[in-house]
């Protein structure tokens, strides 16, 4: 240990040199509070000394010569702006003299608390450990900036390749012809939302129209939908029939999630011979049927629990329906119709039920625009939650 002035000039001098190569090479957290460490234990007039960091709360990183914890009122440490003397009986069993914050970027990011043999405290020494404390906490601080930036952009990244893969699992062309009409509108309210519809193609005289909603959002929201859509096509080239698929995604999701997840679906296939739609819906949203008299027949709600909840379904049951020319089969996400107004108010089902009895005669893509322009002017907040709608027109 340094004895005389110029020891002491020397040794801290070394010791600023030290933890600074140290900074600039390579170094881990634990390896840097230690140097730290030794650097101030080094000083023979410093008996005792504690540094609390700031991490989700404040957290003892160095100590030595006391073993003591502090209690919950000796934490609240924003009553100290700048180097405070622990003196007056409201510090008198505080085992420290000295308290001062280190201020990085204006914000607090530590506190160190010394104890001298000396009640009189050397200015240069409390000089040095201040230099010392600033350099090896603003360093540590740039680290996690450093670090945090990192983990961002990889999150990042990895929200755009789930984005990406998600604009893959929905259909980018809908049929369009004198026959069949079909239309959709995606809105995610985040860059990964967790809807999905799909339109497969089964052969010449009959198609599958499916629409669904996954509990969560995100990166495993999106992987799940994946999981899905694939099981959903491979299940449909089996030539399955409706209630056989709805069981075989029930089972994927199940095995996926272990119950911790679960998925609304509503499923469909259309038969363009008979003008026959068969349908299960798996605790989704009642898709709206309506005739060429822009009358509501039907809202269908047969079929099942939702998919992923139990091992295996308790129940499903399918229904079907004849469908008569110009009219319409809408269906749609939660997020259409849980919107509110200022006054709590909710758009819901009679707000959708209304406009589409009095907008159905629009094209389906008119029709769209103008039930989102009647969405943002009924809500302030905007959309709160993914917005999937998918619309079929039949004409013969």
């Amino acid at each position: 240990m340094p004895r005389t002035t110029e020891e002491l000039y020397e040794y801290k001098i070394s010791s600023l040199l030290e933890v600074t190569e140290t900074i600039n090479s390579s170094f881990d957290e634990d390896s840097l509070y230690e140097l730290y460490k030794s650097k101030l234990k080094g000083l023979v007039d410093l008996e005792a000394m504690t540094l609390f960091v700031y991490q989700d709360g404040w957290r003892r990183k160095v100590h030595f010569g006391v073993s003591c914890k502090l209690t919950k009122e000796e934490h609240n440490f924003r009553q100290f702006d700048d180097i405070t003397l622990l003196e007056g009986e409201q510090y008198k069993n505080w085992p420290f003299d000295v308290i001062f914050p280190i201020v990085h970027r204006g914000h607090r990011v530590a506190f160190v608390l010394l104890k001298f043999q000396d009640a009189k405290q050397d200015q240069n020494q409390l000089s040095f450990i201040r230099s010392l404390s600033s350099i090896v906490l603003v360093a540590l601080e740039n680290q996690r900036i450093q670090e945090q930036k990192i983990l961002q952009h990889d999150l990042e990244m990895e929200l755009a390749i789930a984005s990406n893969v998600q604009n893959l699992l929905v259909p980018h062309t809908l049929p369009k012809t004198d026959l069949i009409e079909m239309n959709s509108t995606y809105i995610p309210q985040r860059l990964i939302g967790g809807d999905y519809f799909d339109y497969i193609e089964e052969n010449d005289n009959q198609f599958l129209v499916c629409i669904a909603d996954v509990s969560g959002k995100g990166v495993s929201a999106a992987l799940l939908m994946s999981n899905f859509q694939a099981t959903l096509k491979a299940l449909v080239k089996q030539h399955l029939d409706l209630k056989d698929i709805v069981k075989e995604l029930n089972s994927t999701v199940f095995e996926i999630t272990g119950g911790e997840r679960f998925i609304t679906a509503f499923f469909a296939v259309y038969y363009k011979d008979t003008q026959t739609l068969r349908y299960i819906n798996a605790g989704h949203n009642a898709p709206f049927y309506l005739d060429r008299d822009k009358k509501v027949q039907e809202k269908l709600s047969t079929g099942s629990t939702l998919l992923g909840a139990f091992e295996e379904l308790p129940f499903i049951n399918e229904d079907s329906l004849h469908v008569v020319d110009y009219s319409m089969l809408f269906m749609y996400t939660d997020g259409l119709v849980e919107i509110f107004d200022d006054y709590g108010i909710e758009f819901g089902e009679i707000g959708l039920e209304h406009f589409l009895r009095h907008e159905q005669t629009h094209s389906l893509e008119e029709l769209h625009e103008k039930l989102l322009d009647l969405i943002l002017s009924f809500s302030t907040a905007g959309y709160q939650d993914d917005i999937t709608i998918l619309s079929c027109k039949f004409r013969y």
